[in-house]
């Protein structure tokens, strides 16, 4: 019996030695892999798309709100609070599925994820001494695949979650699907284990579970309908012309379908705000529109920068410059490091004739960001050295005068 076990795992490691042999010969000479490798180091130094540097805000995030986290999503909103210099773009997720978690769902949210993940380990060496191939017996039947799926499924799954660490995987539909049916189907092998896990409901309890499933279909299925009556809308507000009264006509539609959507109030609140700013004769009213989208964007949103800074401009744009400032002061506290949000603050304070001031925000904008597509700092900087460099010609002018006198 030894010799059949010892014949049986001798081809197993010489199949798993082909394996990684043929994996280390082949991998390097695949193009795509070649390609990818060159991507992430070159210049002499990693490139890591930045990933890395969302890492340090992520935790940052967390340990501000360590038990329950900012809330599910929120990780992209709350960014911009500790956004380092460095990163400019918007990152959407941490690129790191267990620091996203933290930040999302602090302690008791991830420690329920990794409570599910140790749950399932304990289960499959539970299962393993049960599923693992045995010698086949002289004439005896094939044995059971059983081993080879728990196995594979758990591999599957490390292989997940080890990419998680550098990526959004449980953020990507398909491969959280994937996550999820793998530890159902490693879980369900738990009843080779024992026969503890072969449990009969019944009739009652069958109906209560088949009224449970219904009313769950039925709550997901009046929510999807609802998201893809707004998703038409929406979908028909791109395709209208930018800004226009008729993508204005079609976002309003879709807000009427769901009105806790601050991304559609906003999109309201920016037409009008376009539309004010071509300087059409009622642009005072485009602007008061504009203003009370944002304010309904604002209150279901208080994290967005972009919105408290679009509030103020519409406050400067009426002329009621006094209360403009606190929210573009809201703005530079929201997202501080972001080279957009400072230039328009800079704009504000050219509005309010202060261009000393303005001219610090544009230069800090360019500093971080003097790509071509900013041109609003650069433009608006240049306007500002041209007022500067005339009110200190004006002054000359006037000093020489008063020396004549």
């Amino acid at each position: 019996m030894l010799l059949l076990e010892q014949n049986y795992r001798i081809p197993a490691l010489l199949a798993l030695a082909v394996l990684l042999a043929g994996s280390l010969i082949v991998l390097p000479k695949s193009y795509h892999f070649q390609a990818r490798l060159k991507q992430l180091y070159s210049g002499g130094k990693v490139d890591h798309d930045a990933r890395f540097d969302l890492w340090q805000p992520a935790l940052r995030i967390w340990r501000d709100n360590p038990w329950v986290g900012v809330g599910p999503g929120h990780f992209d909103y709350r960014f911009g609070m500790y956004r380092p210099e460095t990163v400019q773009a918007r990152p959407d997720r941490a690129h790191n599925d267990f620091l996203n978690a933290l930040a999302d769902w602090g302690l008791a949210g991830t420690g329920l994820v990794f409570l599910a993940l140790g749950l399932t380990t304990v289960g499959v060496v539970k299962t393993w001494p049960h599923v693992k191939k045995t010698p086949r017996d002289i004439g005896g039947k094939a044995s059971s695949t059983k081993f080879a799926f728990v196995i594979g499924a758990s591999l599957a799954l490390v292989a997940i979650l080890i990419h998680s660490l550098v990526d959004f995987n449980m953020h990507i539909p398909a491969n959280a699907l994937i996550a999820v049916t793998l530890l159902a189907f490693l879980a369900s092998h738990l009843r080779f284990a024992s026969s503890d896990y072969w449990v009969g409901l019944g009739v009652f309890r069958k109906i209560i579970v088949s009224v449970l499933l219904l009313a769950g279909m039925a709550a997901l299925g009046w929510q999807s309908s609802r998201r893809a009556v707004e998703n038409a809308w929406l979908a028909r507000a791109t395709r209208a012309d930018l800004f226009s009264a008729e993508q204005v006509s079609l976002f309003e539609k879709a807000f009427a379908i769901e009105p806790n959507n601050f991304a559609t109030a906003q999109a309201i609140g920016e037409a009008y705000r376009m539309q004010a700013a071509a300087g059409p004769p009622d642009s005072g009213e485009l602007a008061g529109k504009a203003l009370d989208w944002f304010g309904k964007a604002l209150k279901l949103n208080p994290w967005d920068a972009g919105i408290a800074w679009r509030y103020g401009w519409c406050l400067d744009w009426l002329d009621r410059h006094a209360e403009s400032g606190p929210y573009f002061a809201k703005a530079e506290q929201l997202d501080g490091n972001n080279y957009y949000v400072l230039a328009n603050v800079g704009i504000h304070y050219l509005s309010v004739d202060n261009p000393v001031a303005a001219r610090k925000y544009f230069e800090r904008s360019l500093k971080l960001n003097a790509a071509i597509d900013n041109d609003v700092a650069r433009n608006y900087l240049a306007i500002v050295n041209d007022r500067l460099t005339e009110a200190a010609r004006r002054l000359g002018e006037g000093s020489k005068k008063s020396t004549i006198q």
